[in-house]
Formats: C-alpha cells, sequence, structure tokens
C-alpha cells in the first residue's frame, strides 16, 4: 500500500497494514507524545472500528478504507469543536462524489455520506482530554462487494460504480482528494476562529447534506423520540427540526436522526 497521490497531499502520512482502529492508534500517539497537526494514519484493514452510539465498523481486509487525522484546533471555541464532524462528513461527500459523477451522494446529519439510502461513509470525531486534540476518524466502504456488505442498507463506491476496481488505487484516489478538502476546510475554519458563516462554510454543509427539508425521526440522548422536519444547520453544527406540534425550529445537538421516507 503505497498511495502515492495521498503522499503528495500529506508527506507524512503513515499506512498501516492492520490495526484494530485508526481512532484509538492516533489516540494513544497522542496521549504518549503530542504529535504534529494533521498527522494522518491509514488502513485497509481495521479489524475493530467503531461508529458513533458505540456502532461496529467491519469490513473484510481491503474493502474499506479507515483513516485518522489529528487536529489540534488554535482558535476553536470547545462548543464549535463538534463541527470537525460535519467537515469530516463534508470532505468525504465530496470525495465520493469524485468517484461516483452523478450520484446522488449526499451527508445524512451528523455524520454518514449516503448513496441514495444507502450508507458508504461514517464519521466519528474525539476530543483527548488530555491535550484538547480532535481525533477525526472516517471509514469508506471502497471495493467492497456486494456480498461483502455488513447490512443491505450499506453500499461501496465499487458496487454503485458498477465495475472492479483496484483496491489500492481506489483507495488512493478517495483519500487523497479527502485529505486535500479537508485541508482547506479545517484551514477556512480556523481563519473564521470557528465561525462556519464568515468561513463560508454553512452554505456549503447545508448544500451537501441530505436531511434538510426531510421528514426524520430523531432519537434523543435521553431515549425519547421526536417527528418533524429538518430546516437547517446552526452555528454549532446542530440540526434544526421543525417538531410536529410546534411553530418554531428546535436545535438538536445530539441524537440518532432517521429519513423517515426509508422506513
Amino acid at each position: 500500500m503505497n498511495f502515492p497521490l495521498s503522499r503528495a497531499v500529506v508527506p507524512g502520512l503513515e499506512v498501516i497494514e492492520s490495526v484494530e482502529s485508526t481512532n484509538d492508534e492516533l489516540g494513544r500517539r497522542e496521549r504518549a507524545i503530542r504529535q504534529p497537526h494533521f498527522t494522518v494514519l491509514a488502513t485497509l484493514d481495521q479489524t475493530a472500528g467503531r461508529g458513533r452510539l458505540g456502532r461496529t465498523w467491519s469490513a473484510p481486509p481491503g474493502a474499506a478504507l479507515a483513516v485518522s487525522v489529528l487536529i489540534r484546533p488554535e482558535a476553536i471555541p470547545a462548543e464549535r469543536l463538534g463541527l470537525f464532524t460535519l467537515l469530516g462528513g463534508l470532505a468525504a461527500h465530496h470525495a465520493v462524489a469524485t468517484e461516483l459523477v452523478g450520484g446522488r451522494v449526499a451527508v445524512k446529519w451528523p455524520n454518514d455520506v449516503l448513496v441514495g439510502d444507502r450508507k458508504l461513509v461514517g464519521v466519528l470525531a474525539q476530543v483527548i482530554s488530555e491535550t484538547g486534540a480532535v481525533v477525526l476518524g472516517v471509514g469508506i466502504n471502497t471495493a467492497m462487494t456486494p456480498e461483502q456488505l455488513p447490512v443491505p442498507t450499506a453500499t461501496s463506491i465499487a458496487i454503485e460504480q458498477g465495475r472492479a476496481s483496484d483496491p489500492d488505487e481506489l483507495a488512493d484516489r478517495v483519500l487523497a482528494t479527502f485529505l486535500g478538502v479537508l485541508a482547506d476546510l479545517i484551514e477556512r475554519f480556523e481563519a473564521a476562529r470557528g465561525d462556519i458563516d464568515r468561513a463560508g462554510l454553512r452554505e456549503e454543509l447545508e448544500a451537501a447534506c441530505g436531511t434538510l427539508g426531510e421528514r426524520v425521526s430523531v432519537e434523543l440522548p435521553d431515549g425519547t423520540f421526536s417527528r418533524g422536519q429538518a430546516l437547517g444547520i446552526g452555528a454549532d453544527g446542530s440540526l434544526f427540526v421543525r417538531m410536529d406540534g410546534t411553530d418554531g425550529p428546535t436545535a438538536i445537538l445530539a441524537g440518532d436522526v432517521t429519513h423517515l421516507r426509508y422506513q
């Protein structure tokens, strides 16, 4: 796994043959010795990946790309750190859409990228409390075949392209695009000191978010459910939802969102 295109973007990229979790490994390294900003670990064989709410993320070796990026925020208020999840999703959206020209690629708030109604990308951002760094992890189903899908609601770039691709070359293209876009997004976010409007990011986030305009069911952290229509994205990355029976929008900062048209 040489990944020449990605190394041109991030010369210090480390590609690991196999690892339980790129997020856990990068977090362990950061706790031991502070890592440089934009340290990147990637693998095509992650054996114990995790998503939001403790969900597992698994794939056969070579079928999916797992990448983690260490971000050292300099000017981002603590209440805006959650936006890194959305920026990771936006960068992954660009990387997937570049491979699937004309495909129905969209971000599902807050951390998935879908093609139609099937999941292709998961994003997980974690703050390392000891140092304040953010580890942004992204899992992308690149060369996975229909037989390898973990659930019927998943898909991969290769499946959507309808043709076989060299797993390493496909992953390299996707990773290079992802890292290039992510670096630009983070630079703009930092320059605007966490203000997504001043950075021109809110418009891009909302344009890529397929959740907006949808009827959704929201499971809140306390286990309760509400339904309504998703309207927009807040300055802190929250989802504005007009709940049934209410007039104004409610800001959802943490919760599990389901698009009702897919139920």
